[in-house]
């Protein structure tokens, strides 16, 4: 993801902090000026570089003041703080996480607060809803594919391969002295 996507989704999710800060109560004061903790994980120094410009952006805003933490042992750090009773005002989770996080209530869901939900697509948007409640879109999205050599499966007599097994044997079939079969 370039730096320009990267900030663009940060900004996307900063921009859903003043609606999840206001899910605190009643008093109307008490719905700005908030200060917030968000967690972050990191996958590069320019994806950090990117948060911390877009939650400087953010907090020149004036609405709310974030504090972002990258953590590198970004799990263990949330289970700590969330058994603990001090979880962050905002944090990212992983799809995978979602339906756990939701069971525990750990999560409030962003529902319809989002500014723009059509910005996402419904698949991701899917991938973050649970019992059909949509909790939190997406901070960004991976598009790993594979690629493969048409004609090295020729001469192994391999058909291109649609399932994790057939992956496995194909690997095998092309592996020869001095070459691997997947890399």
């Amino acid at each position: 993801m370039t730096s320009v996507r990267r900030v663009l989704a940060g900004l996307s999710a900063l921009a859903l902090l003043g609606a999840t800060a206001c899910s605190g109560g009643d008093d109307p004061g008490a719905q700005t000026g908030a200060s917030l903790q968000m967690y972050a994980f990191s996958s590069s120094p320019a994806e950090d570089a990117a948060l911390n410009k877009a939650v400087e952006e953010y907090n020149k805003l004036g609405r709310n003041t974030v504090k972002v933490t990258i953590l590198p042992e970004y799990d263990t750090a949330l289970q700590t703080a969330l058994a603990g009773g001090q979880p962050p005002d905002v944090f990212y989770v992983n799809d995978n996480k979602l339906p756990d996080l939701a069971k525990a209530g750990a999560l409030e869901p962003i529902g319809d607060k989002a500014d723009d939900p059509a910005d996402f697509y419904d698949s991701l948007k899917q991938s973050f809803t649970y019992q059909g409640t949509y909790y939190c879109p997406p901070k960004d999205f991976s598009t790993l594919q594979l690629v493969y050599n048409v004609d090295m499966l020729a001469a192994a007599g391999v058909q291109p391969p649609t399932t994790w097994p057939e992956l496995a044997t194909a690997a095998q079939k092309l592996t020869k002295p001095g070459r691997a079969g997947l890399a």
